[in-house]
């Protein structure tokens, strides 16, 4: 059975949305109880990054595509000769 997504824009845009949601700056100013301020900003430069993405979770995107196709499908059945 042929693919329907383009693996590797697929792959990438996946490692761009997952790195995306990794913070990359501290929540904010931290203050203890006795007043003093905490520099967090080294702790954020050191944290893994995703490099790749599972041939199963590309399966399961490919597949979820194609129920997605069908069920557009079903729910507006072809007129003619243009399927809209």
């Amino acid at each position: 059975m042929k693919k329907l997504i383009n693996k590797l824009a697929t792959r990438k845009f996946i490692l761009q949305v997952a790195n995306d949601t990794v913070p990359s700056e501290p929540p904010g100013d931290s203050v203890d109880s006795t007043g003093r301020q905490w520099d967090y900003s080294r702790c954020f430069n050191n944290l893994k990054k995703y490099t790749s993405v599972s041939q199963e979770y590309i399966d399961s995107i490919d597949i979820e595509v194609r129920k997605l196709i069908e069920k557009k499908i079903k729910a507006n059945p072809p007129r003619g000769k243009t399927v809209k």
